[in-house]
């Protein structure tokens, strides 16, 4: 059982942002109890285009690390009892498959411990041709001339092992850059992973690690996607066109300032709600006259900017031929979950396999803040909690929230999903539209 006191603390350092968040384990379910975001000063970028954090930003991010961790340990109880984990981009991440053949003269005696020896050799061997690049590997399948063998069970004489292994890496640089700013910070850090394999972790889905998921991060400047099979990050791809991209052009079809259709985008229009679209009229100049549009026609307008950007990061996949995208259910995160029921400028209709994820954290004011920081938690307490644990919501007759954590119904989150809500404006969520 995972003592009460620990605390887990995840550190994003991404290009215009730090986020810290923390989380405790209460009662085997994952508690959030802190988090903050600071923004890069003057508007600039504390990455460089690869992810390695700038040298002229270590000051200002060793500085709001040291003071965070400071005001955690001044309101927490032992609060010395925590590990830290780093979220790194994926920009630079790569993930291949390697053999490495063990062959002798003479029948040999080969067991999962001889296998472990053979494996350990074998990722000497890759770390020391790829120094450049930060390297996790995980053994996918072992054989003996040439037959399968469970590595758990491995008892058995042969000439020739063959190691299969998987190597996932990202550029050195990235890891070390961000490590040592929170080193310096006073911190030491426990693990790391990509912010997509921790978006990955935060989806609910039975069976999720036995078919392909794509998992799509909205972002201002780009659009990022990610594709797991059988639950391994295989393929890294992106787009240079992001949610400004798309502002700035609706902006210029409706000749408004881009601030405007901002806020109308993330705060006033539903596009769910047949009573919103049926009251919005935008009347504007252009340079051929006055034009009107009605809610329906914004709608489809937005629609079509939006769904271009989605279909291009689908295709850019380079194993797109592979991707069956009218049965792989794609998860979308990020600034697409900022619109309301944005999820119907992404699909037609109710039986596709679009989703935006849902997922309700207790103590989270806003639940997809946390989908990164909670999905990378989750990934590594949840190697630690019982099976018993993990599986406690089948013995329990109140449904669940989290079927992976057993969040009870009595212990929901503030912010439960909604699709009838028509609303959003200065963080009040309407539920009805008087006639």
């Amino acid at each position: 059982m995972l003592n009460r006191n620990k605390t887990f603390t995840t550190v994003e350092i991404k290009e215009k942002e730090l986020k810290i968040n923390a989380y405790r384990i209460l009662n085997n379910q994952i508690i959030s109890i802190f988090d903050n975001t600071f923004n890069a000063q003057d508007n600039s970028a504390f990455l460089d285009e690869y992810g390695v954090i700038k040298a002229n930003s270590v000051p200002e991010i060793k500085k709001n690390i040291a003071e965070n961790f400071k005001s955690l340990a001044k309101a927490n109880s032992s609060f010395e009892n925590n590990e830290v984990y780093l979220v790194l981009p994926s920009t630079t991440y790569s993930y291949t498959t390697k053999k490495y053949p063990f062959k002798h003269d003479n029948l040999t005696l080969i067991t999962t411990d001889f296998v472990q020896d053979c494996y350990k050799k074998a990722i000497k061997k890759e770390q020391l041709a790829y120094s450049g690049s930060h390297l996790q590997t995980e053994l996918m399948q072992v054989r003996v001339d040439g037959v399968k063998y469970d590595v758990k069970d491995i008892f058995v004489e042969g000439k020739e092992l063959e190691i299969i292994f998987a190597v996932k890496s990202i550029y050195k640089k990235v890891y070390e850059s961000h490590e040592n700013v929170v080193a310096k910070a006073g911190e030491n850090v426990s693990g790391y992973m990509t912010n997509l394999e921790a978006l990955y972790n935060s989806i609910d889905r039975a069976g999720k690690n036995e078919t392909d998921i794509v998992v799509v991060n909205w972002k201002n400047d780009k659009l990022e996607a990610g594709l797991f099979k059988s639950g391994s990050f295989v393929e890294y791809t992106s787009i240079p066109f992001g949610m400004e991209y798309i502002i700035e052009s609706l902006a210029k079809e409706f000749g408004l300032e881009a601030e405007v259709v901002t806020h109308y985008l993330y705060n006033n229009i539903n596009f769910e709600s047949k009573n919103i679209l049926r009251s919005v009229f935008l009347k504007f100049k252009t340079q051929f006259g006055l034009r009107s549009l009605t809610g329906e026609e914004i709608q489809r307008i937005i629609k079509i900017r939006v769904k271009a950007k989605y279909n291009e990061i689908k295709e850019s996949f380079i194993s797109k031929s592979k991707i069956d995208f009218n049965v792989t259910p794609v998860f979308n995160f990020g600034l697409i979950q900022e619109i309301p029921n944005g999820i119907t400028l992404l699909s037609n209709t109710k039986s596709s396999f679009d989703y935006l994820n849902k997922k309700n954290i207790i103590g989270a004011f806003k639940n997809s803040d946390h989908f990164v920081s909670f999905g990378l938690i989750s990934n590594f307490v949840n190697k630690v909690i019982p099976n018993e644990i993990k599986n406690i919501s089948e013995n329990n007759s109140i449904n669940p929230i989290n079927m992976q954590f057993g969040f009870i119904q009595e212990l929901k989150g503030q912010n439960m999903s909604s699709s009838h809500l028509y609303l959003k404006n200065d963080g009040i969520l309407i539920d009805k539209v008087e006639a």
